[in-house]
């Protein structure tokens, strides 16, 4: 067992659940909100899939999160840095 599968394997042992996300949908949805919040790709699609999963906190030490705050506070997520 490689390393990775380990790691999922031990995730629901400290009561940690990966949802299923549907990429089409969080592209999509990426697409639309890139239209408001000014970010790179991969950037955009975890604000999206955060979103798709109805996650209420994103937190990130990536400068460009903590820079964009107040515009990715419009669509629900609450950036936190550490």
């Amino acid at each position: 067992m490689d390393e990775i599968e380990a790691f999922v394997d031990y995730l629901p042992e400290i009561n940690v659940e990966i949802p299923g996300v549907d990429m089409n949908k969080i592209i999509s949805n990426a697409i639309e909100i890139a239209v408001r919040i000014r970010m790179k790709t991969l950037d955009l699609l975890h604000i999206s899939a955060s979103m798709i999963i109805e996650a209420d906190t994103f937190i990130t030490f990536d400068r460009e999160f903590i820079e964009r705050e107040k515009e990715i506070a419009n669509t629900g997520l609450i950036i936190k840095s550490g």
